[in-house]
């Protein structure tokens, strides 16, 4: 009878091609599509109006922003997370301050996941009471 001995190298080895398949084989927790109608604050990043994707891997990962060539034009990190606002669509959630649009969250509604980006103060919850104060942009997410 012939005994086979299994070395840590090729125990290595085989982790490591798995590890490798696995990775390779990785969904993105989000990816999706928008246009932006005007020029918008996202974190540090300004972006002019145009079309662009979204790309989030995890969720306590920053989302990666592309325009239509694929460029990436900006990472921005959620500072926190909460449910998703079902009665919204998923779309980014803009507010306009002075001359400025910003983005504020991003409600992903098939996730149950809403991204804040920048929260609103207690003296800019109360001023943007209206409606008209808050303007969505939709993301159209595409299906894994």
């Amino acid at each position: 009878m012939k005994k086979t001995i299994v070395t840590p190298v090729r125990v290595g080895f085989a982790l490591a091609i798995c590890a490798a398949a696995s990775a390779a084989s990785a969904q993105p927790l989000v990816r999706g599509s928008f246009t932006l109608p005007y020029e918008v604050q996202w974190g540090k990043a300004v972006l002019p109006a145009g079309y662009y994707s979204i790309t989030i891997e995890q969720a306590d990962r920053p989302a990666a922003v592309r325009t239509a060539t694929g460029r990436v034009v900006a990472y921005v990190m959620a500072r926190s997370s909460d449910d998703a606002h079902q009665g919204q669509p998923t779309a980014l959630l803009i507010t306009k301050a002075e001359r400025q649009h910003v983005v504020r969250t991003f409600n992903w509604r098939e996730g149950n996941r809403r991204f804040i980006y920048r929260p609103f103060t207690d003296v800019e919850r109360r001023q943007s009471a209206s409606a008209d104060a808050f303007e969505t942009v939709t993301i159209r997410v595409a299906q894994k």
